[in-house]
């Protein structure tokens, strides 16, 4: 079986934007939206994620940052939030005020 070079290796797929808004539009709750968009608009891995506490976003100043505390290979990193993620980030906090959960608090993946 030849092997597999550069010019032979499949490409990866990806979905188109439109795609990626199905699949957010059809899920369940409106956490799992703002996960899903977090991962799209951000590259975060499933694992970053999860695992994003509310004190680790920073919706002030010029550029909206979300601190990853252990990224790839254990390493922390700051992320620039997008612009679509603002409203629904302001309004988990919204929310999290309300029900009193502090920053310490995992955002909800469900």
């Amino acid at each position: 079986m030849p092997r597999r070079t550069a010019r032979t290796a499949a490409l990866p797929t990806y979905l188109e934007p439109q795609q990626i808004a199905a699949l957010i539009e059809a899920a369940p709750t409106p956490q799992a939206r703002v996960m899903m968009t977090l991962m799209w608009r951000s590259g975060l891995r499933v694992s970053e994620a999860l695992a994003v506490r509310a004190a680790d976003v920073r919706l002030d100043g010029e550029q909206p940052t979300l601190r990853v505390r252990h990224g790839k290979g254990g390493r922390p990193r700051m992320v620039p939030i997008h612009q679509a993620l603002l409203p629904m980030l302001e309004g988990l906090r919204l929310y999290r005020d309300r029900a009193g959960q502090g920053p310490a608090q995992r955002l909800p993946p469900r």
